[in-house]
């Protein structure tokens, strides 16, 4: 049976992405009729999904602020309209399905499903439930998600399945390395597309003197587009460091990594589980709840994985930490027992796991 589904989130990639890789999924087990996204107008997933075709209908969408002047209110309004469109969507258009992960722009189109009785799946990339999944937990069909969920479990379905990744991470072209450093260690910092500062300040202080304490060792360094240029003038006298604004051939790299330095957000630890590299993780302290710090927890539970608490109080600490972790992390016998941790619990894609459990439940 083919299905005509509508995806709904956005926001950030690790609400874009786990979609993306079902969609990619069920294309290619030939299950998928047609895809339509459901996203805010001015959304990052609006310039996602256009790389990929899809239909894309502009939903409006505002997150509730209670610290603003008349914020509530502001949301409200513009959330209401967003239920009517989806609701209109919903109206004009026949979908089997609705497949959801979160973000504010998720919940009038969870609400809208609700009302014309469209089933809908709920897929949580986070160890605590996002606001709009939370919400609208108990309505789902299913809930399948990336960790065991911490607090109260909904009455709906869970399965705990991990994150769906992209087929980019099925077949990696070459990793953008001079020749020269194939064959040697390869250490790997990003903060995500647009970088992370504590990172950056990082490898700005400590750096050259992590490359000198280990010889050999290479070191890429994913900045953002912001500081990208100032950093690299830095550290132009250190040729064991390589410094990129942004890169999408992140897979590739990732595959050829001996270690990992990165935030903790859903989709960088289903990716690091995906290709079997072992991290150092520095959680982004003000994630929604928390959930970073949660799901750093749970991914390093097994040994492959250190975790740095990023203290913004308190930066220094946190890069003093920060040093000591990776020195600790690139001493032989820490690093082998966190590689074997990790290739152990290497994972298949969830993406195969959760289109078998769609189904599974459209079948009813």
């Amino acid at each position: 049976m083919k299905l005509r589904i509508l995806f709904t989130g956005g926001g950030t990639g690790g609400h874009i992405f786990p979609l993306v890789a079902l969609a990619q999924e069920l294309e290619a087990r030939g299950l998928l009729a047609a895809a339509a996204w459901a996203g805010r107008p001015e959304g990052l997933e609006r310039t996602i999904v256009a790389g990929y075709g899809w239909a894309y209908h502009a939903i409006p969408a505002s997150p509730f602020r209670r610290s603003e002047a008349f914020g509530l209110l502001r949301a409200g309004l513009r959330n209401a309209a967003g239920f009517m469109a989806a609701r209109r969507l919903l109206g004009r258009e026949s979908f089997d399905l609705i497949i959801g992960s979160g973000g504010y722009v998720s919940a009038p189109t969870y609400a809208a499903a609700r009302l014309r009785g469209v089933p809908y799946v709920i897929i949580e990339s986070n160890a605590v439930l996002g606001v709009a999944n939370r919400w609208f937990a108990n309505g789902a069909r299913l809930l399948c998600a990336a960790f065991p969920l911490k607090g109260k479990p909904p009455r709906t379905e869970v399965l705990v399945t991990g994150n769906p990744v992209r087929r980019e991470f099925c077949t990696p072209g070459p990793a953008p390395i001079p020749d020269d450093w194939q064959g040697k260690p390869l250490l790997v910092l990003v903060g995500g597309s647009q970088g992370a500062g504590i990172l950056n300040a990082f490898i700005a202080g400590h750096g050259a003197r992590l490359a000198a304490a280990h010889p050999g060792l290479r070191i890429v360094h994913i900045a953002g587009r912001q500081g990208a240029e100032e950093l690299a003038r830095q550290l132009a006298g250190v040729p064991a460091i390589k410094v990129m604004p942004f890169t999408t051939e992140l897979p590739a790299l990732l595959r050829q990594a001996t270690l990992v330095v990165a935030r903790a957000g859903a989709m960088t630890l289903c990716e690091l589980a995906y290709c079997g590299v072992p991290a150092v993780l520095v959680p982004f302290p003000h994630a929604a709840e928390n959930h970073q710090y949660e799901n750093a927890v749970a991914f390093a539970a097994d040994g492959r994985a250190l975790v740095v608490r990023h203290d913004p109080q308190d930066e220094p600490a946190t890069l003093a930490q920060l040093a000591a972790a990776l020195d600790g992390a690139l001493t032989a016998g820490t690093l082998q027992a966190m590689h074997d941790a990790a290739q152990k619990n290497i994972q298949q894609n969830p993406a195969t796991v959760i289109v078998d459990q769609l189904e599974r439940c459209t079948a009813r």
